[in-house]
């Protein structure tokens, strides 16, 4: 008699990938997956795709999409961007053949004010102060604002 067969209704290899061999069941008579302390797999929080929530990537912060970048040089701590931005980056890298990151002084303005027509030609990059002119017009008198 072998002992695999000896042993086939008493122990089992841990299903945490270890290879240890357990009891089949624990102190408690119930059935025994992991050894004690090998089940931490679980409770780590899982991110990305790994998540059973995962949506792709993209959510909506704000009327706005985002999307997951998270070694963009300018995403939020969980890793998002601006759609908006990122494709404007994009555009902006392939037109003058190298990287270029916007910076926060310039700002990505949607030319028909839907936040999620994200189509290059709805998009056009200007200043925070021409940005500003856009969205609260004011009179000018001699270049003052009244």
């Amino acid at each position: 008699m072998s002992i695999r067969r000896l042993f086939a209704g008493l122990y089992r290899r841990c299903l945490c990938g270890c290879g240890i061999l357990i009891p089949c069941f624990n102190k408690m008579g119930n059935f025994a997956q992991y050894k004690k302390g090998h089940n931490i797999r679980n409770r780590i929080k899982k991110k990305g795709i790994e998540n059973h929530r995962w949506k792709g990537g993209k959510s909506n912060q704000k009327d706005y999409i985002t999307i997951r970048k998270p070694h963009f040089k300018y995403c939020d701590k969980n890793g998002y961007v601006r759609e908006h931005r990122y494709i404007m980056h994009i555009y902006l890298s392939i037109k003058y053949n190298r990287i270029i990151y916007l910076p926060k002084s310039y700002h990505v303005h949607h030319i028909d004010n839907n936040p999620k027509n994200n189509k290059i030609e709805n998009l056009q990059l200007i200043t925070v102060y021409e940005h500003n002119l856009i969205h609260n017009p004011k009179k000018e008198i001699n270049n003052v604002l009244v």
